[in-house]
């Protein structure tokens, strides 16, 4: 075992202890996430991490696999610091451990493996043994998501949180927000997600769809833009700072263009991206306001950081955002706004209680809708 530092392209990954093989008679396991978003990745993680303790192995470390965002996985897992005070698994050739992939879907068909885990392991090492030069790592498969989502109830958490801020402690960030007593994170998700009307029919994704679809909720930008506005003649632009963070369109119409079958058609589609595009982009110019629209390494940590130094958080669809406030966010009374189901009374009525009695009062008024951990360490910062 040396202790050492990953270098990949030009990027500290920070200092680890790095392990050619697993030491002594313990029996080790790894993670391979698969190529998803940000969120799912995550809880992959979280839920093979609580399954492989909860058998009694020691964990080496496999950064996050690249995303279909096209984010790099290894540059998030640096950022977000998960590989902090792990073994990590070998990155050099030459080592001789025996590498298993490990399908619970196939050992355990149709059962749930947190229901028994002495079952569970006895089922895993039935099929693939147990020795001390074998590396189990858990790969993660669509078709178990039933059978690992209930892998947090062991009470195994993966410590998300206090990674995040010891790396954060290495290699400070500054803030997204002004100096203001409340910042507000808006994440406006467009890209696969945003639902338009083109050709006279409602599409999403690449495909049209029923009009009356509840499987694409849709919160327009003007939405948004009225929200913002209502929270600054309310509360004024020297009391409220607003990072938005969106991204934007590109996706949106590099897949609607797979519908558009004639000149006539593209013609529209590009209007219709001129339209959309322009009234994102005009919400820059709202005062207070900081506007970023862009699918890139860096913007996604910025994305991060607000969301984990937010007093409050609106959003719509998707779980980036409100996963990372979930995981890194422990700021007193921050809470989550989620469009359109909360409506803007409650939001601009926490706002107030927040300005005017403070982050204890507000919060023991109004509940937090997501259970605290006693667990989880003071917020660092």
């Amino acid at each position: 075992m040396r202790l050492g530092t990953i270098l990949t392209e030009g990027t500290c990954l920070g200092i680890a202890l790095v392990t050619s093989r697993p030491l002594g008679n313990a029996m080790y396991f790894t993670i391979r996430t698969s190529n998803v978003g940000l969120a799912d990745q995550l809880r992959q993680l979280e839920k093979l991490h609580a399954l492989g303790t909860a058998l009694g192995y020691r964990y080496l470390h496999t950064p996050l696999a690249d995303s279909c965002h096209n984010y790099r996985g290894e540059i998030l897992d640096d950022f977000l610091g998960l590989g902090i005070g792990e073994l990590r698994w070998p990155q050099s050739p030459g080592r001789d451990d025996q590498l298993v992939n490990v399908n619970f879907a196939a050992i355990l068909p149709g059962a749930s493996i947190t229901q028994d885990i002495d079952a569970t392991h006895r089922a895993l090492t039935a099929v693939y043994g147990e020795s001390p030069d074998t590396v189990y790592r858990f790969c993660y498969q669509w078709r178990q998501r039933t059978r690992l989502v209930a892998a947090h109830k062991l009470s195994l958490r993966f410590p998300f949180f206090t990674k995040y801020w010891q790396r954060r402690n290495q290699q400070p960030m500054a803030s997204p927000f002004r100096d203001a007593p409340l910042k507000i994170a808006v994440h406006i998700r467009k890209g696969d997600r945003a639902r338009l009307v083109y050709k006279g029919r409602h599409a999403c994704n690449g495909r049209f769809i029923d009009e009356h679809d509840p499987t694409h909720p849709h919160v327009p930008v003007s939405a948004y833009r009225s929200l913002i506005q209502r929270l600054l003649d309310r509360f004024s632009a020297e009391k409220v700072s607003f990072y938005v963070f969106s991204d934007g369109y590109q996706a949106t119409f590099n897949r609607l263009s797979r519908l558009a079958t004639s000149s006539a058609d593209r013609e529209e589609l590009l209007s219709l991206r001129e339209r959309h595009e322009r009234e994102l982009l005009a919400l820059g110019s709202l005062p207070g306001v900081r506007l970023v629209v862009a699918e890139d390494e860096e913007s996604m940590c910025a994305a991060i950081h607000a969301c984990a130094t937010c007093d409050l958080l609106i959003r719509d669809v998707g779980a980036f955002s409100r996963d990372c406030f979930h995981r890194f966010n422990r700021r007193p009374g921050a809470r989550v706004f989620t469009l359109p189901q909360q409506q803007q009374l409650p939001l601009l009525t926490y706002c107030g209680s927040l300005l005017e009695m403070g982050a204890d009062t507000a919060s023991a008024a109004f509940p937090a809708a997501r259970p605290r951990s006693a667990r989880q360490p003071p917020d660092p910062r």
